[in-house]
């Protein structure tokens, strides 16, 4: 029995000497852990530490070129501010410098006519003493000769009293024209009255009515009557064309064939033209065409001149002031103006053109373009119309509705179109409106 006990107490001995080397080695490795926990913490601050360092800085450095940045757009804007002021007061000073150059030249306009009025009686007065000097002078010679005519000489100096008069009336009448065509340019272009009346009436020269009362086909006056008569139709109709397209036209006809050419332009684009200048004759107001579209309205001024003559800025002030008289028509449009010429602008036509905001299309020659206007009618009748028909500045071409322009009537006719070519009042409205 006692032998045992001390055996249960030697194995006790020996357990507790195997638990205390095992705490003792558990107690070790938690040290150990503990320790490189510690460190690892440490590495991981400093690691840390040094990563929030360098963010600082990045986020310093971010900062100061946003600064940087910041105050240099500030400058830069500050500085654009100041140059647009310079800007505005340099236009300012500009506008201003033109009204006075402006007010300097009515001066002298003024000035100028006020002389011209003076002048120009002294000018009359000296042609009306010439032709009375030339009447006494032959007077004096009838009645000193070998054999005097005091009845003749008396009526020679009736006469020449009467020239004198008359002479002065012409001279004072040419002095009030020009007057006005220089306040009032668009008068120059008036002139050939007898074939632009005829025109706009509707009364260009054909030929008579046909037997049985239908209005004459306006093809017979660019034909002879055999070549009318005996022509298909189609080579007929295009030898007039041709024929008109060669023909020596007026000032007038050039001016209104520019027109159609500038208006085809725009027809072309998918404006809705008006050729007011064409029909509206002393009433046009200085509008040859009226293309509008989209909300906006475009005035167009057409000049066919030849090209060493040059436009000058009275004709731009009269663009200027029709457009303003539309603006005040048509409230709810956008109104501008364009001048289309084949000449060019004086170097001041263009500053006021700049200044009155006027579109120029200067050296803008007429060229070749499709003249047949082939028209689809309200009710499906496909029909075209040549340049001398009555109805063809009345017609506008809507490509959507199948119509179009062509250059022969072989193209017309292959399209399924006739010739439409009866008369109508000139009053009509326009055809595919």
């Amino acid at each position: 029995m006692v032998k045992q006990v001390k055996d249960l107490e030697e194995r006790a001995a020996r357990v507790r000497s195997e638990l205390a080397a095992d705490l003792a080695g558990i107690r070790q490795n938690a040290e150990r852990e503990v320790e490189e926990a510690r460190k690892l913490a440490s590495e991981e601050r400093r690691a840390a530490e040094v990563e929030i360092a360098s963010a600082r800085q990045a986020a310093n450095r971010e900062l100061d070129q946003a600064r940087e940045q910041l105050s240099e757009q500030r400058w830069t804007a500050q500085r654009r501010i100041e140059e647009m002021h310079e800007e505005v007061e340099a236009d300012r000073a500009q506008l201003n410098e033109a009204r006075a150059q402006l007010q300097r030249d009515q001066d002298v306009l003024e000035a100028l006519l006020q002389e011209r009025v003076r002048g120009f009686g002294l000018i009359s007065e000296a042609w009306a003493d010439y032709e009375q000097a030339s009447a006494e002078t032959l007077a004096l010679a009838l009645e000193e000769k070998s054999r005097p005519a005091p009845f003749a000489a008396a009526g020679v100096r009736s006469i020449g009293q009467r020239a004198a008069a008359l002479r002065r009336e012409l001279k004072r009448a040419e002095w009030v024209l020009r007057l006005y065509e220089w306040h009032f340019p668009w008068l120059t272009e008036l002139r050939d009255m007898e074939e632009e009346s005829s025109f706009v009436g509707g009364d260009d020269e054909v030929v008579e009515a046909t037997d049985d009362g239908q209005p004459p086909d306006p093809a017979q006056r660019w034909l002879s009557e055999e070549e009318f008569k005996a022509l298909p139709e189609v080579e007929r109709n295009q030898r007039a064309l041709d024929r008109y397209l060669r023909s020596r036209k007026t000032p007038w006809q050039l001016g209104r064939d520019y027109e159609r050419y500038i208006g085809y332009l725009r027809e072309r684009e998918g404006a809705r033209v008006t050729y007011q200048g064409i029909f509206a004759g002393l009433e046009d107001l200085g509008r040859d065409l009226l293309a509008a579209r989209d909300g906006s309205i475009e005035v167009i001024q057409c000049k066919r001149w030849a090209r060493h003559k040059t436009i000058h800025e009275k004709h731009v002030f009269q663009l200027f002031g029709t457009v303003v008289a539309a603006r005040i028509e048509y409230p709810e449009h956008e109104v501008t103006g364009t001048f289309a010429t084949t000449t060019t602008l004086s170097e001041r036509a263009h500053e006021f053109a700049r200044q009155l905001e006027i579109r120029v299309q200067e050296a803008f020659p007429l060229d070749d373009y499709p003249r047949i206007k082939c028209n689809v009618g309200r009710g499906g009748e496909r029909i075209y119309h040549l340049p001398f028909d009555q109805q063809y500045d009345n017609t506008l071409i809507t490509p959507e509705r199948g119509e179009t322009w062509v250059a022969t009537t072989a193209e017309a006719e292959a399209l399924g179109f006739r010739r439409a070519w009866r008369w109508r009042p000139a009053a009509a409205q326009a055809v595919g409106a």
